[in-house]
């Protein structure tokens, strides 16, 4: 008799600490498959012909690929002898660079269309969401260095005026998520409180027990730039210098103590994101099926 297989989808977003995650529970391969768990995250689902959409025929996204198997089929080949597959891969909301270094806006803006894709493919199966967000004005921030990481040098100016705080509408995308029917449910937390979550997170990715014994990696992976870094970055493209000028800014003033991050906003700017991000974050907690992880408060704040 054929057990039921359910489908975690983790979807990012991106600089919200995704590889970090994906990594940390990659590194338990073979304690996931004892517990019946297969995960598989960007080193499988970004091989030819082998993305979300690939695997399972979602049209348009799915490209000139043709899937080997059914939908329901190709989620059994994923299970093996499992009953839960875990799906971590932020590039299925879409992406977030575009070609010309800026943020492809309105940002995620099919994601729910195909999430919705994917849920109609699989009937009957149940699927969680899980999903990370970022304040507005940190996550632009860390988009700016991807660019300049991926060597599309803009000024930090220029990329600020084209890309102003309000652009970031985490509301808007978990109001569609949270419409599509069949979706079992989303789980949100802040990439703020993140490394406080870990392990309420993987518990409910994984399963109970098994998350217990998920370990994040001590690792930062992707490290930012810090404002004497972008410096040098600034100074090596205006000599008219190519190559990894980011990576070797960033190795040699990495963000820390001596050297801090850089900020692109004013901290008006700052506030302004901030209490948008605080008021987005209260309505997304009032959506059907959303359910935003927050840390436990110290003990001492609970008892006064």
């Amino acid at each position: 008799m054929n057990r039921p297989i359910d489908l975690t989808l983790h979807l990012g977003a991106h600089k919200t600490a995704s590889s970090h995650l994906q990594r940390s529970i990659l590194e338990h391969r073979e304690e996931l498959i004892a517990a019946e768990v297969r995960a598989y995250g960007p080193e499988y689902l970004r091989d030819r012909g082998r993305s979300i959409p690939a695997l399972f025929g979602l049209s348009p996204w799915r490209g000139r690929s043709v899937p080997r198997r059914a939908p329901l089929e190709q989620l059994a080949f994923l299970a093996k002898d499992g009953t839960r597959v875990v799906l971590t891969e932020e590039n299925f909301l879409g992406a977030l660079i575009n070609r010309d270094g800026g943020l492809a806006l309105p940002l995620y803006h099919d994601a729910a269309e195909r999430v919705a894709a994917l849920v109609e493919a699989l009937p009957g199966v149940t699927i969680r969401l899980f999903m990370g967000i970022r304040a507005p004005d940190r996550f632009l921030e860390s988009a700016y260095s991807q660019t300049l990481f991926a060597g599309q040098f803009q000024q930090p100016d220029a990329f600020a005026a084209a890309h102003p705080v309000q652009v970031v509408d985490w509301l808007g995308i978990f109001q569609r998520l949270s419409d599509i029917e069949g979706l079992a449910e989303i789980t949100v937390w802040r990439h703020e409180d993140y490394h406080l979550l870990f392990s309420a997170i993987m518990r409910r990715m994984l399963r109970w027990s098994m998350g217990r014994q998920i370990r994040p990696i001590d690792e930062t992976i992707h490290a930012g730039l810090s404002a004497r870094a972008l410096q040098e970055v600034i100074a090596d493209a205006a000599e008219g210098k190519v190559g990894d000028l980011a990576v070797a800014a960033r190795r040699r003033f990495p963000v820390g103590p001596e050297y801090p991050r850089f900020s692109l906003y004013s901290e008006k700017e700052r506030q302004a994101a901030q209490d948008d991000y605080d008021r987005q974050v209260a309505a997304i907690r009032k959506l059907p099926k959303v359910t935003v992880l927050r840390p436990k408060p110290p003990e001492d704040a609970a008892e006064a």
